[in-house]
């Protein structure tokens, strides 16, 4: 008996003990939790002298890098931050299209700017905080129409709603986004002597797209596959279902010779895949169920999975 009020005691205190916790920092629960699945503290920069470059990438300033992926495709990336983002300058004859702003811990603007004098067109390939920091600052904006999708427009300005835009996990505030245009899949995008197909890709969002070079034979692909951690748990919008039937969709989209170009990744001097490695994922997905607890696990050399 005794040992038993113990046991009901010890219970209760634990109860307590975690009732107190979820009402007072209920707000730091999935950033903390999430931290702890990736391994990583997810607060502050790392060191510019931790970080080790080959000589393809140039530091810009002591926080943006750049590497030529070709003489008209420029990797912008910021391995300082801890979820290591990589934003795209795509060249055409005419115009200039930057994909994704970052999470806005330094302004991108000046540093494609100086890249090139072409006018800038910014298209994002979802709505997470970590893809629209200063946004607000470039004129020429387009959307597509499945990130409009259940969102508040008015006057043509959009403002991410809290689940799509996820900025409290890291205390950000969601953009006045001012649009010139929605795209609907398989829009296509003129730059001059170069064209970008828009690809709906749901799964790490509801909101994903991808852009397809089919001349270049390059696929930007989001925060849909890259090197490192992909993201199908924690996030609202994430779909086990849906990322499975968008990466098959994409590999029919692809060849084996087809570059992936991911908007993170873990290795700072390359932020490149192969089509092999769709084909990894789709045999990942196809043999794998959500439950209810997340899990983590690899799916080849290049990439983990939270699910």
């Amino acid at each position: 008996m005794k040992k038993r009020n113990k046991l009901l005691i010890g219970i209760s205190v634990l109860i307590i003990l975690s009732v107190s916790f979820f009402t007072i920092n209920r707000h730091k629960i999935p950033q903390l939790v999430f931290s702890v699945m990736i391994g990583t503290k997810a607060w502050g920069l790392v060191e510019r002298d931790n970080i080790q470059l080959d000589s393809n990438v140039k530091w810009f300033d002591d926080y943006y890098t750049i590497r030529y992926i070709d003489e008209k495709t420029i990797a912008i990336g910021e391995p300082r931050y801890y979820q290591e983002n990589v934003n795209y300058l795509i060249l055409g004859n005419k115009q200039a299209l930057l994909l994704d702003t970052g999470p806005g811990v330094r302004n991108i603007k000046p540093v494609v700017e100086k890249l090139t004098s072409l006018p800038i067109t910014l298209i994002n390939t979802h709505f997470h905080f970590d893809h629209l920091g200063n946004i607000e600052k470039f004129n020429d904006i387009k959307l597509t129409e499945n990130q409009v999708k259940n969102q508040t427009i008015k006057n043509q300005t959009l403002i991410p709603s809290k689940d799509s835009f996820i900025g409290h996990l890291e205390g950000f505030s969601p953009p006045k986004i001012r649009f010139n245009e929605i795209l609907n899949e398989g829009a296509m995008i003129d730059l001059g002597n170069r064209k970008l197909e828009v690809i709906f890709a749901p799964g790490h969002s509801s909101d994903s797209i991808m852009l397809y070079d089919k001349e270049s034979n390059q696929l930007f692909t989001g925060d849909f596959i890259y090197k490192g951690l992909l993201m199908v748990a924690f996030i609202p919008g994430t779909s086990m279902e849906e990322y499975l039937v968008s990466t098959k969709k994409i590999i029919d989209k692809t060849n084996s010779d087809t570059i992936l170009i991911g908007s993170h990744t873990r290795d700072p001097n390359d932020s490149t895949l192969s089509q092999k490695n769709l084909i990894d994922l789709k045999i990942f997905l196809e043999n794998k169920k959500s439950g209810i607890l997340p899990k983590k696990e690899k799916i080849n050399t290049n990439m983990e999975i939270i699910y």
